[in-house]
């Protein structure tokens, strides 16, 4: 018997837009994220529950259980809050 794991290609998670990117490589990497302990990506896309817009940050750490990213990602795909859903996709 073969048993397979499957995991949804894109969930739908509430997101803090207000993470300061006080990095040297925030010139390189405009978007970054603190991603859950549980996440297994190297980078996130966030995309727009309702325009599709999306945007992709790359993972900086990994704690808690919740993703925080920069407030420019909101404005990128058409967020106008510091807290909301958004469908994240792992990207590898």
């Amino acid at each position: 018997m073969v048993s397979t794991s499957t995991f949804a290609s894109r969930v739908k998670a509430m997101v803090q837009f207000n993470l300061s990117n006080a990095s040297q490589t925030e010139a390189m990497i405009p978007f970054t994220v603190v991603a859950p302990e549980s996440y297994a990506g190297l980078f996130v896309r966030f995309v727009h529950p309702k325009n599709g817009k999306s945007a992709v940050a790359k993972v900086v750490d990994k704690k808690g259980d919740r993703y925080i990213t920069n407030p420019e990602v909101a404005q990128a795909i058409g967020i106008n809050q510091s807290l909301a859903p958004v469908f994240i996709e792992a990207v590898y």
